[in-house]
């Protein structure tokens, strides 16, 4: 059997790789005047933040809770080595489920960075 008929992987080519909390946090940002970009990708074993924000040199990762749990190690090892390759700041921010409320937080918590 080849590994491109197998249904995980052609769900997974059908399932967008974005998520509901980083559409609406981007969207917030630049509704907020952020200029931003989405899912900019990088060279660095393939590791996309949710949001890139070019002008600080910021890289964020939206960390879902159950998704991020199962890829901690990896996520922080090629996070770190984006500072270390690019000299961008990676900022992490894990939430529980999506809601306005947490939209909200963590659009204040992005706003609270990047005014430092």
């Amino acid at each position: 059997m080849n590994v491109q008929d197998a249904w995980e992987y052609r769900k997974s080519r059908m399932q967008s790789a974005i998520s509901r909390m980083d559409e609406a946090v981007y969207i917030e940002l630049q509704k907020r005047g952020v200029n931003c970009m989405f899912q900019r990708e990088f060279c660095v074993q393939s590791t996309i933040p949710d949001i890139y924000i070019p002008q600080k040199r910021i890289a964020i990762y939206l960390d879902g809770e159950k998704v991020h749990a199962k890829r901690k190690d990896r996520d922080e090892a090629l996070r770190e080595l984006l500072t270390k390759r690019y000299g961008i700041k990676v900022l992490s921010i894990p939430y529980r489920q999506f809601s306005k409320k947490e939209v909200e937080k963590i659009v204040n918590e992005i706003l609270k960075v990047i005014k430092e």
